[in-house]
């Protein structure tokens, strides 16, 4: 090995000692918070179909702590559902993590939304988990929404009917990035386009 060769790769191999675990551990950490949030989505939201009483269950049993009643209406549509309960799934101060679980019945519908955690990580991890196929994007000045169908295959809304949607909102708002991912099983969605008036209407 010539000489300059020879020292590029000492300078080389003492960069990815120097610096190499501390990326990896940021790295890690960021899948972790991700890994978390997903596999909450799974367990409390699409595995119950968003069913309000499994997913609160499932909450009760592993003592999560319920976000207090007067708090719940900043979490909640503006709408106010039959019955709805939130709980927090994580808190890391110094992580700037706050993870929380919201759940409402009625119109079924079961929420995961963090801030401080990896957006695109969130967002790869349930692509690939979920197969996701989009079939809207609203882009806002500091939020975009996108609504997905699970293991979709056409592309179209009306997929939704037999799979329901994902939709996935982040808010890129320099000072608070947050990202909130919501199930709406088929029977929530048939419920809601039976109220949408028609043509005759």
């Amino acid at each position: 090995m010539q000489p300059l060769t020879r020292n590029i790769a000492v300078m080389t191999l003492t960069s990815i000692q120097l610096l190499g675990p501390a990326q990896a551990d940021a790295q890690s950490e960021h899948y972790q918070w991700a890994d978390q949030f997903v596999s909450n989505f799974d367990q409390y939201c699409f595995s119950t179909d968003a069913d309000y009483q499994s997913a609160v269950s499932i909450a009760d049993e592993r003592g999560l702590e319920p976000i207090p009643d007067y708090q719940l209406p900043d979490h909640m549509p503006t709408k106010p559902p039959k019955e709805g309960s939130g709980y927090q799934l994580a808190l890391d101060e110094e992580a700037e993590v706050d993870m929380i679980l919201l759940t409402v019945a009625g119109t079924d519908a079961c929420t995961i939304s963090s801030s401080g955690i990896d957006q695109g990580q969130v967002i790869a991890l349930m692509k690939e988990n979920y197969n996701l196929m989009e079939v809207e994007r609203i882009d806002f000045p500091r939020e975009i929404t996108t609504v997905y169908v699970p293991a979709g295959t056409t592309g179209e809304v009306r997929e939704g009917g037999e799979k329901g949607f994902v939709n996935i909102v982040i808010n890129i708002d320099p000072f608070f990035e947050a990202i909130t991912v919501t199930y709406l099983p088929p029977r929530s969605l048939r419920e809601l386009w039976s109220q949408l008036p028609t043509s005759d209407e």
